[in-house]
């Protein structure tokens, strides 16, 4: 697998994430803060694939 920290950074960033945000906006906004700390979590991921990837590559490339 070329990339294999991309998807678990994206996992872990995304998976700590909603679990954080959701918490603090739960408590903060009530129900309604799930859905912001899903939104929060899901960009984390997002994030977190980024550095993934820019790992790897950087990895790959002195294997090259």
């Amino acid at each position: 697998m070329k990339y294999k920290y991309t998807i678990l950074l994206g996992i872990l960033f995304g998976v700590v994430m909603n679990v954080l945000w959701g918490t603090v906006f739960s408590s903060i906004l009530g129900m309604s803060g799930i859905g912001v700390g899903i939104a929060f979590g899901v960009a984390f991921a997002c994030g977190g694939c980024l550095l993934g990837y820019a790992i790897d590559k950087k990895n790959n490339s002195k294997d090259e």
